[in-house]
């Protein structure tokens, strides 16, 4: 069959529940970015064995393939196409599916703009093609990729067929296994259920069923995990239900653990035929089952449980899809039971402070929002998780604070986490940061009787934003995520949290016959209506959530936006709109869209304001901006004038952004605020502030990151530059360099994330997005890095340490079905990879330090030491290890340096024998 007669069979047809658009987004988010490593794929039996070797970070192009027989070569060589995902029949054909321009759509030749092709392919243990049905792509939404995709194949010997699920249609197209004739399609009739979303199906051998995982979404309710097996019409013959067994193992409280148990195999046929097993994450229990045919029962199957193995993990060991096998990943529950060894406390030390900060009630600021009087509530974090609220002028005077004790398990937005109802009532909201808890939590704290009273139970979900409503009450956008997740609804609760109505997937076909896709605001008009800002439009409700108008943003702007992230609306009527990595990224409009004025906020000296964002209007009309450390109020030209807080300082640092330590003991801090490096010597003395310009796009957003030589330069990347900074007594003005652009037809992505130069003054390491390269300062490339020593893609580079030998460490993340996990790679000064180490779950941040013979890294059990391959050996909580910022190896690797930023003090401790 041909290309077009597939496509007219896959033609899309526009469907908007809820259920679909999340399949939709689970697949490509879930995907990762759509890389694609070396795997090794096997046939029931084991008898056959094939390894997909690709030469693109992202499948697109040729790949390598070997042929393996009871472990004797029978076939090698290259193909055009990089399989991603594959099934092997028991004779030792291999089903699979491949995109010519890799899952997101983007092609090798910059001149190709279409989205490529979807190939489904069947291939001989020769290599010869028996089935290549090519099927054009092209995106029908913004951020969820080209249509169509594959979700899986699967095959059965007994049935002699091979399946491809094509869930965006809500079919399975199958194809005869002996020589790829094509058999039609068919559609599982469990996938009719509206909240069902199916997942993994795997073929139960001996049988013609077929095992499918899938997930319940029925929100506020309880969501569930639901097992099936499907006959080869489709037909249900038997199904199993969990309830609240859904979510990932760990991080709970990610907006993606129901994505990630998406693509989890929880299930799995035994090598015994008629045989197959399910595991319950809650239970940790794996249940195991039998089927006979039996005429008499429903389907003509009988399926009875035959045991019960417990499964600690809750898993059946990570079977992996898409990648690989790599070492164990050390768990929260392994890191609280190893040995922990205690460290030699040498002595501590305190960063002067050139001057002292006028004293402020607003030293940083989570989110902030003004009642009827022009007062404004400003929420603060503490250490932990709890917070303080505080009350204040707009000249700064504090009014009356409290202390929000009962935030110790709340995970809080930003930027309206804080929200005035009435008189002296305000609304602070979050989620709950326990394990396996989605709910919603809000509070009402009167400032004037500092009385807080939590809310009735408001349900499960996410918060994405709020807005106070006219009687006291509220309206939340419930179940928003991030930007490329439509999925959440409108929902208005009276002054007591009792819900009161509620718009329902406004993200798909709104009533206002829009497609509001990503709500990146909520606000309540001077006209007492909800306005709602989408991705490319504002959409208005009335007071009982019926939609009444709706206008797109850049028919009224005359111009097109860059990204919506913030809206708000003025008591005076006007329209208050966040335009994020804009040149000018705040604008102001009148209530029907058209711009009064528009600018980036920036200080009194013309510099731009760093995270100056969460503007919100006053009720005198004045825009406020914060950068997460004090308020600043703009002029009609966005210029600061007036800062509540420490404002940021040359001279002084505020903020620590980032921090290293040089090889003679001296420590430099990176401001968050400024374009400053403070030094300071080994007892805390400030020894010089070195002033840095960058010579980009003055709206590229990216953070600077600082790095050092091993003769203890010190330097700044940012976008695609590096700047070496001057000795302190030198003039402060150097030229800069360019990062060096990788070469087609493997480019990718290149934007610096770090310079980090080797032992030698005439080459640096830059660290990218998606590699990393040995590189002369003439900007030429000596090598690139592309992988990691177990042979698999680095993708995300996120960090790098020298070890005094001139071997170094790239961090890098990949992201697996969804799942993000952390790797420590370790270099010769060549750039040929040592040793690749899994990283515990949670590790987030700090460096990973490397000792000559154990990787050092940051958990939430405190510091860990671990052997080149992975495997924990003891671990180290410091004082205070939940708040340190990072921790070096200083004096030649004999001491350990724990850095604290809220303190300014740096503790030394003798590392373990």
């Amino acid at each position: 069959m041909g290309t077009v007669q597939l496509a007219n069979r896959m033609r899309h047809t526009k469907r908007t529940s809820l259920c679909l658009l999340l399949l939709l987004l689970t697949n490509n988010v879930c995907r990762g970015r759509g890389v694609v490593n070396p795997c090794t794929y096997r046939s029931p039996s084991g008898r056959y064995v094939w390894v997909v070797t690709p030469t693109d970070l992202h499948g697109r192009g040729p790949a390598h393939y070997k042929v393996l027989q009871a472990g004797t070569p029978v076939w090698e060589g290259d193909l055009t196409f990089t399989v991603q995902e594959a099934a092997i029949a028991e004779d030792g054909k291999l089903a699979g599916y491949a995109y010519s321009n890799g899952l997101e759509g983007f092609g090798l030749d910059p001149k190709d703009k279409s989205s490529g092709l979807l190939l489904q392919l069947l291939l001989t243990k020769e290599g010869k093609v028996l089935l290549n049905e090519s099927v054009p792509r092209k995106e029908i939404a913004m951020h969820h990729g080209p249509e169509p995709y594959c979700q899986g194949v699967f095959v059965q010997d007994e049935e002699n067929r091979v399946v491809f699920l094509t869930p965006s249609y809500g079919s399975w197209s199958q194809y005869r296994l002996s020589d790829g004739k094509y058999l039609g399609e068919t559609q599982p009739m469990v996938s009719k259920d509206p909240d069902l979303i199916l997942r993994n199906p795997i073929p139960v051998r001996g049988s013609s069923l077929v095992l499918v995982q899938g997930w319940i979404s029925r929100w506020p309710t309880t969501d569930s995990a639901r097992f099936v097996l499907v006959d080869t019409h489709g037909r249900v013959v038997w199904s199993q239900q969990f309830i609240q067994d859904y979510v990932s193992l760990e991080d709970e409280s990610n907006a993606f653990s129901v994505m990630r148990f998406l693509n989890r195999r929880r299930l799995a046929s035994s090598e015994t035929t008629n045989t197959f097993e399910i595991v319950s994450y809650a239970q940790k229990l794996g249940f195991r089952f039998s089927i006979t045919t039996n005429a008499t029962e429903p389907g003509g199957w009988s399926v009875r449980e035959v045991a019960r193995v417990p499964r600690p993990e809750g898993d059946l060991g990570y079977v992996e899809m898409f990648q690989s096998s790599t070492n164990p990943i050390p768990s929260q529950a392994t890191l609280q039971h190893l040995p922990e060894k205690r460290l030699k406390r040498l002595g501590s030390f305190t960063l002067d402070r050139v001057k002292q900060a006028a004293p402020s009630p607003i030293h940083s600021v989570w989110s902030f929002d003004f009642d009827a009087p022009g007062r404004i509530g400003v929420l603060q974090p503490k250490q932990g998780s709890a917070g303080v609220l505080s009350l204040i002028t707009t000249q700064g005077q504090e009014v009356t604070k409290i202390n929000l004790k009962q935030f110790a398990d709340v995970e809080l937005g930003r930027p309206d986490s804080l929200t005035w109802l009435e008189g002296n009532q305000w609304l602070v909201h979050g989620r709950s940061s326990k394990e396996h808890q989605e709910d919603i939590l809000a509070w009402i704290v009167n400032m004037a009787s500092r009385k807080v009273v939590q809310l009735p139970m408001l349900g499960r979900g996410r918060v994405g934003h709020v807005c106070r409503w006219i009687d006291g009450g509220f309206a939340m956008l419930v179940g928003w995520t991030e930007a490329f997740a439509p999925q959440a609804d409108l929902i208005a609760f009276d002054r007591d949290g009792r819900r009161k109505w509620s718009q329902n997937r406004i993200h798909g076909d709104s009533a206002v016959g829009q497609e509001m896709i990503a709500s990146e605001g909520i606000s309540l008009t001077r006209s007492n209506e909800i306005a709602l800002l989408g991705m490319d439009e504002v959409a208005f409700f009335d007071t009982q959530g019926r939609p009444t108008q709706s206008w797109p943003v850049d028919e009224r702007w005359g111009r097109r936006h860059k990204y919506l992230a913030g809206f708000w609306a003025g008591s005076d009527g006007t329209l208050l709109f966040e335009d994020f990595d804009a040149t000018n990224s705040i604008v102001r409009t009148t209530a029907s869209g058209r711009i009064i004025s528009q600018y980036s906020p920036q200080d009194r000296e013309g510099r731009k304001l760093v995270n100056g964002r969460s503007a919100k209007l006053s009720p005198d009309g004045r825009v406020w901006v914060t950068d997460q450390h004090s308020l600043a109020r703009l002029d009609a030209n966005g210029t600061t004038d007036l800062v509540i807080g420490p404002p940021p300082s040359e001279l002084e640092l505020t903020a620590f952004s980032q921090v290293v330590v040089d090889p003679f003991n001296q420590i430099h801090v990176l401001d968050e605020r400024t374009p400053t490096v403070h030094s300071f010597n080994e007892s805390g003395r400030r020894i010089g502030i070195h002033t840095f310009t960058r010579t980009g796009s003055p709206s590229a957003s990216t953070q600077p990151h600082l790095s050092l030589s091993q003769e203890g330069h010190v330097y700044v990347s940012i976008d695609d530059e590096w700047l070496p900074l001057p000795p302190l007594s030198a003039p402060v003005n150097h030229p800069t360099s360019r990062m060096p652009n990788k070469p087609p037809p493997t480019a990718s992505n290149t934007a610096g994330h770090g310079a980090i130069p080797s032992e030698t003054p005439d080459h640096l390491i830059l660290s990218e997005y998606e590699n990393a390269v040995i590189s002369p300062r003439n900007g030429q490339p000596s090598r690139w890095i592309e992988r990691r020593a177990d042979g698999n893609w680095l993708e995300m580079v996120q960090g790098n340490y020298i070890v005094g030998d001139g071997r170094f460490v790239l961090r890098s993340s990949s992201d697996l079905a969804g799942e993000w996990r952390s790797y420590a790679t370790l270099f010769d000064r060549s750039g040929n990879a040592l040793a690749t180490a899994p990283l515990a779950r949670g590790t987030s941040y700090g460096n990973i330090l490397f000792d000559g013979t154990h990787f050092i890294y940051h958990t939430a059990a405190g510091l860990l030491w671990a052997k080149t391959d992975g495997t924990p050996e003891f671990r180290w909580a410091p004082e205070g290890h939940a708040n340190m910022h990072d921790s070096f190896l200083a004096s030649s690797g004999k001491e350990l340096w724990v850095v604290h930023s809220e303190t300014r003090t740096v503790d030394r401790y003798s590392l373990p024998p």
